[in-house]
């Protein structure tokens, strides 16, 4: 069940502040396992653990807001379909849409973030070269990837989170305990079944001129079925900690507020 149902959902708005916070657990957590990702996906693998916090701060203060949008979007769309549809089924369908609401704000903090973490520079000096060389334009490289990627990558996250937290309540754990293990599993499930779509993001972006059906070519061509599935183990063992870490922070910061506010 989606957290706090049972007694009562709290307000939306609370989501744009949970998922805010759980942006900053998921990403002080994750960014490490992230840098190594994007280097194995983009061959760039001189210095593979080198400065494994590059790009973080372009996250820190991005991630938040867009952890908060899909949070919130994710919310609104659950409670507003029909109740009775089975909760994976809205779990999806709402997580389909919190991948649509995020890609505007996804598409440049990816893009500062994947540049930074290649050249081992910080997020600032990714950004301000992308906006000289490029403009707007550069920010938004590889944006129709990412149009892409997100809906059924979001689709599958909050359809296997409504699933384990189902399972998870039945089995009698304590809603904490339950948000940080169903929040894992969800990350394992998305990354597992939308990886492919995910390294051609990051190469789209990572790659300035390449269109969007050139580096599927590429992919396919220089490195097999196996280039789709580069960077995949880092990314599995960042999926469970990292999300859980972000479900954990929704949670705490749920709680606080019910109790507060």
């Amino acid at each position: 069940m989606v957290d706090g149902e049972k007694k009562g959902e709290p307000p939306v708005w609370r989501a744009v502040l949970s998922g805010s916070v759980g942006g900053v657990f998921g990403t002080a957590v994750g960014h490490p396992f992230e840098s190594v990702k994007v280097r194995l996906q983009t061959g760039q693998t001189q210095n593979l653990f080198r400065n494994l916090y590059a790009g973080v701060a372009s996250p820190l203060v991005a991630v938040p807001p867009i952890w908060a949008l899909a949070y919130f979007s994710y919310k609104g769309t659950y409670k507003a379909l029909p109740q009775e549809w089975t909760q994976t089924n809205r779990g999806m369908i709402a997580g389909a849409a919190s991948g649509i609401f995020s890609v505007i704000f996804k598409t440049p903090v990816d893009t500062i973030k994947i540049i930074a973490q290649n050249t081992h520079t910080s997020a600032t000096n990714a950004a301000r070269t992308l906006w000289q060389t490029e403009g707007l334009r550069g920010l938004y490289r590889g944006n129709l990837a990412t149009m892409v990627h997100m809906p059924p990558s979001q689709a599958a996250f909050f359809g296997a989170y409504e699933v384990a937290q189902q399972h998870l309540e039945k089995q009698g754990i304590d809603f904490v305990t339950r948000a940080f293990i169903a929040g894992g599993i969800a990350g394992l499930v998305e990354w597992s079944t939308c990886f492919p779509t995910d390294v051609v993001k990051t190469n789209c972006q990572a790659k300035p001129g390449m269109k969007y059906l050139e580096v599927w070519k590429h992919i396919y061509r220089t490195n097999g079925i196996r280039g789709f599935y580069k960077g995949y183990l880092p990314t599995v063992l960042r999926a469970f900690p990292a999300n859980g870490a972000g479900f954990l922070g929704i949670e705490l910061a749920n709680a606080a507020m019910q109790r507060y506010f």
